[in-house]
């Protein structure tokens, strides 16, 4: 499901490419992170006895809709309110579109706010990187807004709402939380929207758990010009088809699809962005690159395990 999120700084535009992990080279990239997972699943199964059965309307207040400054265009901003004691990382509402002739619409959005703090934390982790590897080039950064919702923070979200049959925007819209994942995987709400969010978010591990592997293997060869080119003639050739994947969450209906096709996709366009930059040709920011993504690794790996509700 298409997932909508606001950006209100700079680091935040920056996030949709950067991300976060540490990780020993003692260890496997996927043994680290299948530990990593089994731990969550543990933490989050011990704690769930321990909490109360989570209602997305009691943990999440709608503050206000905002309609575009220029009607008819724009996104609509809606302004939400955590009223719980847990961190935040994903929300879903359901909402009707009043539109100008009397007619009414109802549909929904999800927002996921895992990519913007795996983000947070990958940039971090290069950019101290960076600093110890070239003090010389004097880097700086500048957090900009916390991505973090955590108890009783107010954030802001985009959304675009449909036009009707006959091409009206609508006047108002009125929305009503439907579905909530808290820090600890908790989550209440439509299983199908949850499996969803829990399912990209392992995806986008497993992306990264991949491009690290290509990564390494570039960084260890004696030539990591000609390693790069290699590695994106291969991810160009191969080819694979789309597979249903077991349902994740009780209740659950939605067939979801794995698409190696679209994760090597997704890998090669990285690497390109890796050799337009150099960075095949630079150990630290190749280094760099690699504790980034394996940060953001780190942090898929602890919000795409459910903890039950």
């Amino acid at each position: 499901m298409p997932l909508g999120l606001i950006t209100r700084s700079s680091l935040v535009k920056v996030l949709e490419r950067k991300y976060l992990m540490m990780l020993t080279k003692h260890m496997t990239v996927p043994a680290v992170y299948h530990l990593l997972g089994a731990i969550v699943l543990v933490v989050a199964g011990s704690a769930k006895s321990a909490e109360q059965t989570i209602v997305p309307a009691q943990v999440l207040r709608i503050k206000q809709v905002y309609k575009p400054v220029v009607p008819d265009r724009g996104p609509w901003t809606i302004e939400v309110e955590n009223t719980s004691q847990s961190v935040i990382t994903a929300y879903g509402v359901s909402y009707i579109c009043h539109y100008p002739d009397g007619s009414t619409k109802n549909s929904g959005v999800t927002f996921d706010l895992g990519p913007l703090l795996a983000g947070q934390a990958g940039v971090l982790a290069e950019i101290e990187y960076l600093r110890s590897a070239k003090p010389e080039a004097n880097f700086t950064f500048n957090r900009g807004a916390d991505p973090s919702f955590g108890p009783g923070a107010t954030r802001r979200d985009t959304f675009s709402p449909q036009k009707n049959l006959i091409g009206l925007a609508p006047d108002s819209v009125t929305a009503a939380p439907v579905s909530v994942i808290m820090d600890d995987g908790r989550a209440a709400g439509d299983p199908d929207i949850l499996a969803g969010v829990f399912y990209g978010r392992r995806e986008d591990q497993t992306r990264r758990i991949l491009l690290i592997e290509d990564l390494r293997l570039i960084q260890d060869s004696g030539d990591t010009a000609a390693k790069l080119e290699e590695r994106l003639s291969a991810l160009a050739t191969t080819r694979t088809s789309p597979v249903p994947v077991p349902k994740l969450l009780p209740g659950q209906t939605s067939v979801l699809l794995d698409n190696p096709e679209s994760r090597r996709a997704w890998r090669r366009e990285q690497l390109v962005l890796l050799r337009g930059q150099a960075a095949s040709s630079d150990s630290a920011a190749l280094k760099a690159a690699i504790l980034r993504y394996e940060a953001e690794a780190a942090v898929f790996a602890r919000q795409s395990a459910y903890g039950g509700q």
